[in-house]
């Protein structure tokens, strides 16, 4: 998971351009809040972030469809402005993956990372929803990884905008609220100590964590990792 300075704040390249970044900067709580949830578990915390190199010579298509993101030197690796927001800084025991396109899986190591990590179910967080968000859940299903998109830690320029691309990830393992996912882990850790017989509230990851025991996963593989993302234009 991971948030560009780039997107949410006055000082760099997403305001200057005029777009609106007040309502994606509104999900930061909500985003921490989950963070802070998984790492409490001690489920796995992935951040992506679109970095691009000096000379835009990475960048595909991006500065086709955005010509003046070179112009303001915007999301280059190494500045300020494609770093993390303060309030989301990544810890030391946190994975971060550069990414240069809106999907995080193309040109990155991130599935090979879930898969050798044993990790096969993906709680999706972030900004934008539109941009990123959306690219990066289907293309997670097609790849074989069991993924929920959850909905109040992400944002995108509109609520309008927002609302349809969550509607459209319905079809790719669904979506749900933040209470949700946190009941839902506070049962598999309730089942895994054998205090806890049966529970359906988040049927993906349940049925999950079935197959991880049928299988004898040692208990410090994870099954589960929170995916926090961050828009390209």
């Amino acid at each position: 998971m991971s948030v560009r300075c780039a997107l949410l704040s006055p000082r760099v390249s997403f305001a200057e351009f005029g777009r609106p970044f007040e309502g994606m900067r509104a999900v930061i709580p909500a985003i921490e809040r989950l963070r802070t949830t998984f790492l409490s578990h001690n489920l796995p915390v992935i951040l992506t972030c679109l970095g691009l190199a000096e000379d835009y010579s990475d960048s595909g298509l991006i500065l086709e469809a955005q010509p003046r993101i070179k112009e303001l030197r915007g999301f280059v690796r190494g500045t300020w402005d494609a770093d993390v927001v303060d309030e989301l800084a990544p810890t030391d025991n946190e994975v971060v993956v550069d990414k240069t396109r809106t999907t995080c899986f193309h040109g990155t190591d991130l599935a090979e990372r879930v898969s050798e990590s044993g990790m096969g179910q993906l709680v999706v967080i972030g900004v934008g929803t539109s941009v990123c968000v959306e690219p990066t859940v289907p293309h997670a299903f097609t790849r074989g990884f069991r993924v929920v998109k959850e909905s109040d830690a992400t944002a995108a320029l509109t609520v309008a905008e927002r609302d349809a691309s969550l509607a459209s990830l319905m079809w790719f393992g669904g979506v749900v609220a933040e209470e949700k996912v946190k009941t839902a882990l506070d049962e598999l850790k309730q089942r895994r100590q054998g205090r806890l017989r049966i529970s359906f509230i988040f049927k993906n990851v349940i049925a999950l964590y079935d197959r991880a025991e049928s299988k004898q996963i040692p208990s410090h593989r994870k099954t589960l990792v929170i995916l926090i993302i961050i828009p390209s234009f």
